[in-house]
């Protein structure tokens, strides 16, 4: 690549500026030359003193050095600018900026040191804190054990005080979720609430070790008739392989008969989680003939008095008697064909396969569901016989109800045929055969009044069955948090200990919000439905829905707030 070069050389340079600086300075002495020419008068003309004229050739040469200096220090200024630098001063200005490297350089380093005294700072202190957690937690864990053991010394001397009745068992089959932790309080909550007096018993089926040693440590808070048992998970799969989570009730009642902990005339009352309890259930409470009713098939079947070997009470359900039909059902249910079962197992005489059972007669018997109330000399051979079948009505594809026929089919194998009533229990607005003939006869004024509860004037259904949606029938026109009850709807941080207490069992994670349509009100429970409606509402064509529809809103309502209270009460302790 070709490069310039420059136009003159350092001293041709010089030379043209300094003669150019002596051609100004002739050229401005000359100007002024020629002013003066103008303007001052000739000799002869001249009317002031010679000294003028000495002065103005003594102005004249002042300008000429002035100019002469001008030019002498542009030639300095000129030369000092084209002459090339010298090593020492490249050798300066590297040494200058070493030291500015250097001194950035060391403050970066002061800086990164400071970042990091900062750091291990921050990580001491967070090492402290921890360890202040650590230490505050080992703290509660001991008042937790502390706790745990004076809860177990009174309990035991209640009990010297007053031994508990083993003579009664109910009992309820669960998983180990948190959502049906609730469910399993609001049992043992609305049985303390009755008075029930016997044992009360939770099968939990399929816990994680986990899940296991938690639901173990919260039910040494609970009174000591309240117990647990836990009980293998099932390996029975659907049609799809996926494993049939319902055949944890029979297989869980056969592993907790086994265990030989329960009396063999003992009676024992079979209950589902999502029950509460609206009045205590007991041996005598069959006795009165108004104690309970029958409609339709089930008057026929004689009411066991007192409960004895061979006989059974249970609620009628509207499952009907499937499985004594030839004929296969809907949706890819097959045909359940009893007589070729028992044949293929070498008991082709069962008495299931009795002449008088068909369809129709065996809707009287066999179209039940819970409570079932039976000996438990009764109960270990039915559930046995129960787990057996599971299989067997599982591959008939009847899905939640498979787990149903198989109970009665388990029991009328061993001929049994059950006492079959409405009014344990009530659950569906609109179905027939349950005890809503009880609530029909409240006065409709009180329907969500908390004594009826425990009034005795007005006789209620032993169990209230909450597994559909109620409603409020003064509801208002868009939020559903206040007048709508469903167990699927309830928030999980119902069970949670309030401000100003601690937890038994230790913290809980915290929660997101829920994504149930109820809400809790400030104090961490349901709103408080009304005691007062208007009574007009619940008369006429329509009323008598709306009248169910509201006692049980209320009634579930305060169950579960009745729950979180005795949670409070069994769980938290003050700070």
């Amino acid at each position: 690549m070709r490069q310039n070069k420059p136009r003159c050389s350092l001293f041709t340079c010089t030379l043209t500026i300094v003669g150019a600086l002596l051609l100004t300075t002739t050229l401005l002495s000359h100007n002024y030359a020629t002013q003066q020419h103008h303007q001052i008068p000739r000799p002869h003309a001249l009317r002031g003193p010679a000294s003028h004229l000495a002065a103005l050739r003594d102005a004249r040469d002042a300008a000429a050095a002035a100019a002469r200096g001008a030019a002498a220090a542009a030639l300095v200024d000129a030369v000092a600018v084209t002459r090339p630098p010298t090593p020492e001063g490249e050798a300066a200005r590297a040494a200058r900026a070493a030291a500015e490297t250097l001194a950035a350089e060391a403050a970066a380093a002061e800086r990164r040191e400071a970042e990091a005294a900062a750091a291990r700072a921050a990580e001491a202190a967070a090492r402290e804190a921890e360890a202040a957690r650590e230490a505050a937690a080992a703290k509660a864990a001991a008042a937790r054990e502390a706790a745990a053991a004076q809860a177990a010394a009174a309990r035991l001397a209640a009990e010297v005080a007053e031994p508990i009745d083993e003579s009664y068992h109910v009992v309820f089959s669960t998983g180990c979720s948190e959502f049906q932790d609730w469910q399993s309080i609001g049992v043992f909550s609305s049985a303390d609430a009755v008075g029930q007096r016997g044992v009360i018993t939770r099968i939990a089926s399929g816990c994680r070790p986990g899940q296991e040693a938690s639901i173990r440590h919260a039910m040494s808070h609970l009174p000591a008739r309240c117990r647990v048992f836990f009980a293998p998970d099932t390996d029975v799969k659907d049609h799809a392989g996926r494993y049939y989570k319902y055949a944890n009730k029979p297989l869980g009642m056969m592993k907790w008969l086994q265990a030989g902990s329960v009396p063999p005339t003992a009676t024992v009352a079979l209950i589902d989680p999502d029950f509460f309890f609206l009045r205590p259930l007991w041996h005598d409470s069959f006795d009165a003939d108004d104690a309970t009713f029958a409609s339709g098939a089930a008057k026929k079947t004689p009411m066991p008095r007192p409960l004895r070997p061979g006989t059974m009470i249970a609620q009628r359900y509207g499952i009907g008697g499937k499985p004594w039909t030839s004929a296969p059902g809907r949706n890819g249910q097959l045909a359940w064909k009893l007589r070729d079962y028992f044949t293929s197992i070498g008991r082709p005489d069962s008495p299931a396969n009795a002449p008088d059972l068909n369809e129709r007669s065996a809707d009287a018997f066999y179209s039940i569901g819970a409570p079932y109330i039976a000996l438990a000399s009764d109960w270990l051979p039915i559930a046995t016989n129960w787990t057996g079948l599971m299989p067997m009505a599982v591959a008939r594809n009847f899905g939640n109800l498979a787990e149903m026929y198989a109970m009665v089919i388990a029991v009328a194998d061993l001929g049994i045929r059950p006492a079959t009533v409405d009014s344990l229990m009530v659950s569906n607005v609109g179905a027939g055969g349950e005890g809503w003939p009880f609530v029909d006869r409240l006065p409709p004024e009180r329907a969500c009044d908390p004594t009826l509860l425990d009034d005795e004037a007005h006789r209620l259904p032993f169990f209230l069955h909450y597994c559909q949606r109620y409603e409020h029938v003064e509801k208002p026109p868009y939020d559903e948090s206040n007048w709508i009850y469903s167990k699927y709807q309830v928030p999980d941080e119902i069970l949670h200990c309030p401000a100003g207490t601690h937890d038994l069992e230790g913290e809980r994670p915290k929660k997101k919000a829920s994504r149930q349509r109820m809400r809790l009100d400030a104090d961490g429970f349901l709103p408080e439905p009304s005691a007062t409606v208007d009574a007009a509402v619940l008369t006429g064509t329509s009323g008598r829905a709306r009248l169910r529809h509201v006692w049980a809103f209320c009634a579930a309502t305060r169950r579960t707030n009745l729950a979180a209270r005795d949670y409070r009460r069994w769980f938290c302790a003050k700070n």
